[in-house]
């Protein structure tokens, strides 16, 4: 593209990244509050993003009953996201990595740009976004879930670019997760300058 210049050094690629997906992230939460929200609208939509969000859906760990043991703790954490490039340069594959919370959140991502095209602009959904991950912090809570970014009549198209801009905003904030916990992270991301 025209008028892009490419980073001088991998700090600076690791910054750039860094700043854009400042702006854009939030919380899966959000996601996961339009995906369970949808209910019966979920067969409005393509059959490809319907199992892509199904995927999804089933990989959430359940806290309703009792609070999870320390196996399903271990494996949420592992599936977390934050692992998978890690998990995929040391060879490790199969079901620990289709379970995996970024790698079914590209799903989503590449299901619903099949559909919508690839120019498809997300719809831009409003709301405070939580505040980003830093390194050495204790992870924070999400905040409490907002209201789908669609209304209770909207088109298959709108709750797909709904979907589209939440699916961005989940994959920025855990890229955001990705880079605090670096050795040698951005400033923004809690790093040196």
């Amino acid at each position: 593209m025209p008028g892009l210049v490419a980073p001088a050094t991998p700090a600076a690629a690791l910054n750039q990244a860094a700043l854009a997906a400042l702006g854009n992230q939030n919380s899966v939460v959000a996601l996961l509050t339009s995906v369970l929200r949808l209910g019966d609208r979920t067969r409005d939509l393509p059959d490809e993003v319907q199992r892509a969000l199904g995927r999804l859906s089933q990989a959430v760990l359940s806290l309703e009953g009792k609070a999870p043991d320390a196996t399903a703790l271990q494996r949420a954490v592992a599936r977390s996201g934050v692992f998978l490039e890690s998990q995929l340069a040391a060879g490790s594959g199969g079901t620990q990595i289709q379970g995996d919370l970024k790698a079914l959140l590209l799903n989503v991502q590449r299901a619903l740009g099949n559909w919508l095209g690839a120019d498809a602009q997300s719809a831009v959904v409003s709301g405070k976004q939580p505040p980003p991950p830093q390194a050495g912090a204790m992870p924070r809570a999400a905040m409490p879930p907002a209201a789908p970014g669609f209304a209770d009549d909207a088109s298959p198209e709108t709750i797909g670019k709904t979907l589209l801009s939440q699916t961005d905003a989940a994959l920025s904030r855990l890229r955001l997760h990705q880079m605090a916990s670096l050795p040698d992270r951005p400033r923004c991301c809690g790093g040196p300058s």
